[in-house]
């Protein structure tokens, strides 16, 4: 721990090194905090109605911000840790490895994952959102650096949001790649047809009335959308190039 002095006179700084290196202890450390945090909001939200001096206000805003951080790097944590904790129990299922009291052999406890986090004390939607967290340590960390430099107080929804929002954009440009492949697929299966008169002539010779004229229909309803698709393409090209 060391001190920040931006402010926050004799504020300590919670850094991940310093946090619990234990299940149980991370998920106490997780309660208190949260506990904590809306001790702090509400202290803001009163000084603010009390319209106290604004550094009073600020130096409270600081605290919850450092408090609120500490409490997304412990929540990230205890996702890392409960990722690990298998989800049965049963044959040789055991988690060895996680950050417990001891290790935990869940093949003679039979406990579930389920009931070993409901005894730190969390519901199973709340570790899975801790797990998000653990799953995406780059955006806790960007949505931390944006608080800090917007003056606001990071939280877990930003988090969580952000995951959402880049997993939105990352499925939209798969969807447009599979859409453009797709397309292009099509395009070449059209230019790869056989042109030639042997080909025309076989189409022809095998083709009654009523067959030729399904050819004849089909290939106007294909040249209009071609046609369609190309003027389409173009007015937007168009309209892109105008933009730059």
């Amino acid at each position: 721990m060391d001190k920040r002095n931006d402010g926050c006179q004799n504020a300590v700084i919670i850094r991940p090194e310093n946090l619990p290196d234990t299940l149980p202890e991370l998920a106490k450390f997780v309660l208190f905090t949260r506990e904590k945090l809306v001790s702090v909001k509400a202290e803001i939200r009163a000084l603010k109605k009390l319209e106290l001096a604004p550094e009073i206000v600020e130096r409270k805003r600081l605290e919850a911000q450092m408090v609120s951080e500490a409490l997304l790097d412990a929540q990230k944590l205890v996702g890392t840790e409960t990722k690990k904790i298998p989800k049965a129990s049963g044959g040789d299922r055991r988690s060895q490895d996680f950050k417990n009291d001891t290790a935990v052999d869940f093949e003679k406890t039979k406990k579930t994952k389920r009931e070993v986090i409901e005894e730190l004390g969390f519901s199973p939607k709340q570790v899975e959102r801790m797990e998000i967290l653990a799953d995406n340590p780059d955006v806790v960390e960007e949505v931390k650096a944006k608080a800090r430099e917007n003056g606001d107080i990071p939280t877990q929804t930003q988090v969580i949001n952000m995951v959402k929002y880049r997993k939105q954009k990352a499925n939209e440009v798969i969807r447009s790649t599979r859409v453009s492949d797709k397309f292009l697929d099509t395009l070449r299966a059209v230019l790869d047809l056989d042109t030639s008169s042997e080909m025309l002539d076989l189409l022809a010779n095998n083709a009654d009335s009523t067959a030729m004229g399904i050819y004849l229909t089909v290939l106007d309803s294909v040249q209009n959308k071609l046609d369609a698709i190309r003027c389409g393409l173009l007015s937007r090209k168009e309209i892109k190039n105008g933009e730059k």
